[in-house]
C-alpha cells in the first residue's frame, strides 16, 4: 500500500516565528494555500498558522483591543490582536513520518480534527506536507490498474488461487470477485487481499466455494458399546 512519501507534497512554502501578519497573507493568497508550517531555525515544525486564523482580526475589528475574557472566546480575541506567526499560529503540531501507511495518515486527521500533516524525518526536520486532498489521490487510479494490481496479488507467483479461478471487476473502484474457491475460509483471504490495493473503494462477493471449513460439524456421539441410553418412561 502506498505511504505518505508516494503522495505528500515535498516544495513546502513555510514562515518562521516572527514572519509578520501581512506577509503571511501575501503568502497564502500567492501560493493559493490555506495553512503554512510554522519553523524554527532548524526546520522543525513548531505550529501551523492558516487562513482561519488570520481571518480573526477582521472577525473582532474594533473589539481587538478591549479587555480580554477567559475561555475559547478570548483565546480567539487575543489571537486577533497578533501580529507575527508566532502569536497567530497552532501549537503543538501534529506530524507524521513519510513511511506512513495513507491509512494511518487520515486515521490522524481525523482524530486530530486536522486537515493536513507536516511531513518530518526521524530528527523531527521538516520534509514535505499532506493534506487531505494528497490522501483521496490514490482513488483517481484506472480500474484497470487497479483490477491488474488485484489479479496479480491473488493469482500472480504467490497467489492464493489458480489463474482463472476468480474473475476480477472492478467499476469506478468498486470491486466485484466471481468464481468458486476451494475453502469457504479462502473467501475471507481473497476479500481481503482486494480491499488491500490503493484505489479500492468496496469490494463485492459473488464467491462460491467447495468445502466449508469454518461452520463447524456437529457429530452424533453414543455411549461406549455403542448402546443408547433407554428413555425413562
Amino acid at each position: 500500500m502506498k505511504q505518505v512519501k508516494d503522495v505528500m507534497t515535498t516544495e513546502v512554502v513555510v514562515v518562521e516565528k516572527d514572519t509578520s501578519f501581512k506577509a503571511i497573507a501575501h503568502l497564502l493568497r500567492e501560493h493559493r494555500l490555506s495553512a503554512l508550517p510554522v519553523v524554527d531555525e532548524d526546520r522543525h515544525p513548531v505550529g501551523i498558522v492558516s487562513e482561519a486564523d488570520l481571518i480573526l482580526k477582521p472577525e473582532f475589528g474594533e473589539a481587538q483591543g478591549k479587555t480580554l475574557i477567559a475561555g475559547p472566546y478570548g483565546r480567539r480575541r487575543a489571537k486577533a490582536r497578533a501580529t507575527t506567526a508566532a502569536e497567530l499560529m497552532t501549537s503543538p503540531v501534529v506530524t507524521i513520518q513519510p513511511e506512513a501507511q495513507i491509512g494511518k495518515a487520515a486515521r490522524t486527521m481525523d482524530r486530530e480534527k486536522v486537515k493536513r500533516l507536516p511531513v518530518v524525518d526521524r530528527e523531527g526536520k521538516l520534509r514535505g506536507i499532506v493534506s487531505r486532498t494528497d490522501l483521496l489521490k490514490i482513488y483517481l487510479r484506472k480500474d484497470a490498474e487497479v483490477g491488474a494490481e488485484i489479479e496479480e496479488a491473488l493469482m500472480g507467483p504467490a497467489g492464493w488461487v489458480q489463474p482463472g479461478a476468480i474473475r476480477v471487476l472492478v467499476r469506478d473502484g468498486v470491486v466485484t470477485l466471481e468464481g468458486r474457491a476451494e475453502h469457504r475460509s479462502q473467501v475471507r483471504v481473497l476479500l481481503a487481499v482486494a480491499r488491500s490495493v490503493d484505489g479500492v473503494v468496496d469490494v463485492l462477493s459473488r464467491l462460491a466455494y467447495e468445502d466449508d471449513d469454518v461452520t463447524p460439524r456437529l457429530e452424533l456421539l453414543t455411549p461406549l458399546g455403542g448402546l443408547r441410553p433407554k428413555a425413562h418412561r
